[in-house]
């Protein structure tokens, strides 16, 4: 999909064909859009915008694709500065984007993503803040902030870029479709370590909290925002991290409604959460901190929100940015739960004790002498696993038996239990007698 400022009339689709890009008529909607003084004619002007309305039904589509459907999505912004059309390298996203790659695309994935805890037994809470029992969090804004560049006014291109807000107590989120306010768009970097969390454990949860105390624009002004959580894989320094050098986002996996504050409640401020379940038990397992950003993507002016950052004094330390991770102890488990077998036939199942240090014993002992009961090893260091068969000894059954063995695993001075349930028979199909 090509649109071009001002040339709504000359959009044109492409469709590739296996080779290339092929003409293709399919119906969208461009729009086009500048804010500033003037278009090429030497005054300020603060940028242009384009936006594209697709209709699901141009993409053969009925409606809105099902929650966790994934489409491959790319842009390429093409600049000509002058008329002579000295050339300029495209900006494309993702940095590696190749348009005949579609393994180099971003991903556009409908619906926020979902975690699910693995099995865990709720073993603790930590709170990971700065200066909480020696952590360290490094956070910094990058942008214009709350003042809005307004250092580098009028020029804004004589450092904007490149500031650096290392020690500032107060952070402003904003971007918005709205372009006039450029100078003021602003986004938030936090790194929070995972290592006061005990080892080999299961992440259940975790909730990043910032306190917001403000908010940009005047009474009537100031707007509603959706203000997003990403993911950043990269590692950065709030001493030096800038717009321009600021890592790329990795995948949003979080967002929250921030309203304007009408009436200040005093400090902390207002809290604002975002669910980083999945996002935190990712990083943990991975054995590196959680890195994130905070990033609005608005509509009007007057969307920024002004945040607490880990730099504020001792006297507001509490409403220092806060990370709640909910960790358990693996259970014992068995894989799969349940199985079927018909009469005389056996199966196999997996133990697993990942929350027990070694040596594991385990036992599982026989509900009837009409099953056998094998269990191989008795004793494991995880994470080793163990095999369990069971065995049903019946020739035939005229109707369903269920068998329950407990299983017990002890190690470390502690016991855990689950259960292995196996069917035998259970369904069978019986013809009408027909005479005649």
């Amino acid at each position: 999909f090509v649109v071009q400022l001002q040339q709504e009339a000359n959009a044109a689709t492409y469709q590739g064909n296996g080779s290339g890009w092929g003409t293709a008529n399919i119906f969208f909607t461009p729009t086009t859009g500048w804010r500033g003084d003037g278009v090429n004619n030497g005054a300020e002007t603060r940028g242009w915008s384009a936006a594209f309305k697709i209709p699901y039904s141009s993409l053969g589509l009925a409606g809105k694709p099902a929650e966790g459907a994934i489409w491959g999505l790319g842009l390429a912004l093409h600049d000509r500065d002058d008329a002579a059309g000295t050339p300029i390298a495209d900006q494309v996203w993702p940095e590696t984007l190749d348009g005949g790659q579609p393994s180099s695309w971003g991903q556009l994935h409908f619906g926020l993503p979902t975690y699910t805890p693995p099995p865990a037994t709720p073993a603790g809470t930590t709170i990971i803040r700065h200066g909480l029992n020696g952590t360290i969090v490094e956070d910094g804004q990058v942008g214009g902030g709350a003042v809005c560049g307004d250092p580098f006014n009028p020029n804004f291109f004589n450092g904007w870029g490149d500031a650096n807000y290392a020690g500032d107590e107060q952070v402003n989120v904003q971007n918005q479709m709205d372009v006039a306010d450029w100078p003021c768009f602003s986004k938030f970097y936090l790194t929070l370590p995972l290592d006061s969390v005990p080892a080999g454990k299961e992440i259940i949860s975790a909730t990043l909290t910032v306190y917001q105390f403000g908010n940009a624009g005047g009474p009537g002004e100031a707007e509603s925002s959706v203000i997003q959580a990403l993911t950043v894989a990269e590692g950065w320094s709030e001493n030096s991290i800038t717009w321009n050098n600021a890592p790329l986002a990795t995948q949003n996996v979080a967002r929250a409604g921030v309203d304007p504050i009408t009436n200040f409640p005093g400090w902390p401020g207002v809290p604002i959460t975002w669910d980083v379940s999945g996002a935190a038990a990712a990083a943990y397992a991975a054995g590196q901190p959680l890195r994130l950003a905070l990033y609005s993507a608005d509509s009007e002016q007057h969307s920024g929100k002004y945040f607490t950052s880990s730099d504020t004094g001792d006297w507001n330390a509490n409403g220092r940015p806060t990370l709640e991770v909910v960790w358990g102890d693996p259970t014992l488990l068995v894989s799969p739960p349940m199985q079927r077998v018909e009469p005389g036939q056996s199966a196999v199942y997996n133990i697993s004790a990942d929350g027990l240090s070694g040596p594991v014993t385990l036992s599982a002992p026989s509900p009837s002498p009409d099953l056998l009961v094998s269990l191989s090893p008795s004793v494991i260091t995880p994470p080793d696993t163990a095999v369990l068969t069971l065995t049903d000894t019946h020739s035939s059954v005229s109707s369903g038996i269920w068998y329950t063995v407990p299983i017990t695993a002890t190690g470390g001075g502690e016991t855990q239990t689950a259960q292995a349930l196996l069917l035998v028979g259970g369904a069978q199909v019986f013809l009408p007698v027909i005479e005649r």
